[in-house]
Formats: C-alpha cells, structure tokens, sequence
C-alpha cells in the first residue's frame, strides 16, 4: 500500500499574504467554495489543471534556518531570465545566483519569497533542450559516476578547487607522465602552465564534465587528501576506432601506483559506463 501528497504545506507568520504571493507566480486558484481571507490561519491554493494544491499554515515560529526542502520552478513559456524579472516584481528575492555555473546559458537563481523561503527558478525546458551539445560522450539520462575510491586513491571530479595541488602534481612528472602508456603522441604535458592557464583548463575540464562531452578525476592521496598523486580521463576517441578513450597518470614518485590506477579503472569503466567499445592503454 502506497500514498498520495495531498498537498504541500509551507509554514509561515502570514497565511493569507504568503498565498497570495505563490498564486501570482504559480498561476493557482483558490479551491471552489473554500476562499481564502485576511486574518485566516491557513490558506489553500491550487493548480487549476492538476490540482495540486500549496497550504499555507500560519505558526509561531519565524523561520530561523535555511529549508530542508524546497520548491524547483520551471516557467511555462519564456526564458528563465524573463521569469526572473516577473518574480522579482513580484516581491520575489535573490539569495544566489547560479547562472553560468556549468557554461554559457546553464546554471539556476535562489530565490526566497516575502517570508525568506528559499526556491529555485530553473530554465525553461526549451532552454535546456537548445543547450544540449550535440557531441555528448553518453546518453543525455546517464549521469557519469564517479570512480571507487580504494586504500590507495580517493578519486573527486576534477575542478577549478584543485588548482594549486594539480599544477604541482603534474609539473613534477612532465618526462614521467609522457613515458606512461598512452601519452607518448599527446600534445599535453608539455611546457608548464603558469597558475592562471591551468585554472582556466580545470575550468574547461569541469564545464565538459557537466556537459557530457569528456570526463576527468584527480586523484588524490588517501592519507593526505589536499595533495594530487594523479589523473584520470575519459575521452571521446577521434580517430572513429572506438567509442571512447580512457588514460590515466600518477606523479612519478608514486610509480607503483600506475598499474593498480589501471587496473582498477580499467575494471569500473567495463562495468558501470555504457560504452559498446572503448580504449585504455594497458600496463
């Protein structure tokens, strides 16, 4: 036996000017023959299509900490940045602005409403449609997991956080990361980035991990997890031989470790990412 919602209640110090508000944004209704009026303790307000329905419950309490649970809104035409100036003009707040975060066009706004309730405005279906690039690496439901961290590597999307560790890593091990199977023919590593080139291809790394387009990990020390020991990647392969790419490299000093980092990855990737063929050149 299973249960329904019926209906979300939102905690607040004014039941009927906080109804008001979600029913200019939302497009709701009040329910036939239940109107709401000032002064009451509760209000009820509804989609007119669905049903769903919002209650708004006055309480004692004012709200003291940020929401466990919130609501994600989707326009029903227009872009996001549209419905942004209409919730703003209606009295709407922004707490946080996410817009670019993953690249150009991505990314979300925090909003809270009259009584600091926190909600999410996203872009519009047709905008994450448009934004979908068309040389994704998976499929668009697929979300790339990230490897099992082991005693010996624990394993974090690579990012513009790991800037400083990651320059040190690889700087140290140009000759040695280009004697590792499959980075003889590779144009990186080369000459060494100044602090303000690698930042800004962590960044490019990140954004196409979000993306779908290739993926990255660093690799980091179990005992020592602030200092990069490696690198993994997952690329699409140019040549047409095969569906995708893998390689990996440690900082020389940690050399052991270059066939266990295979080995391990090479036995992830065949089990967990849906790829018909792939390459990883092995130890």
């Amino acid at each position: 036996m299973t249960s329904l919602i019926a209906h979300l209640t939102v905690d607040c110090v004014n039941a009927f000017t906080l109804a008001e508000f979600w029913k200019r944004i939302l497009g709701y209704t009040e329910v036939p023959g239940d109107p709401n009026q000032p002064g009451d303790p509760e209000c009820l307000i509804q989609d007119p299509d669905s049903g769903q329905r919002l209650l708004f419950l006055e309480v004692p309490e004012r709200k003291s900490a940020k929401n466990r649970l919130h609501i994600d809104l989707r326009q029903r035409g227009g872009t996001r940045d549209e419905e942004l100036a209409v919730l703003q003009a209606h009295g709407a707040a922004i707490v946080a602005d996410h817009r670019g975060s993953t690249g150009p066009g991505t990314g979300w706004v925090v909003l809270a409403d009259p009584e600091g309730n926190e909600f999410c405005l996203l872009r519009s279906a047709a905008e994450v449609a448009a934004g979908q690039p068309t040389d994704r690496l998976i499929p668009p439901d697929f979300v790339a997991p990230v490897p099992p961290d082991t005693n010996d590597f624990v394993f974090e999307r690579l990012g513009p956080e790991h800037n400083e560790a990651d320059l040190a890593a690889w700087t140290s091990s140009i000759p040695f990361i280009k004697s590792l199977p499959g980075w003889a023919t590779s144009s990186w590593p080369g000459r060494v980035f100044t602090p303000e080139e690698n930042l800004a291809d962590l960044v490019r790394h990140r954004d196409r991990h979000g993306q779908g387009r290739d993926f990255a990990w660093t690799v980091l020390d179990p005992r020592d997890r602030s200092r990069v020991i490696g690198c993994v990647y997952i690329d699409p392969d140019t040549t047409g031989a095969v569906q995708a790419v893998v390689r990996s490299w440690v900082i020389a000093e940690r050399a052991a470790l270059d066939a266990p980092l295979f080995r391990h990855i090479d036995a992830w990737v065949g089990v967990a990412w849906p790829f018909a063929s792939y390459s990883y050149a092995p130890r």
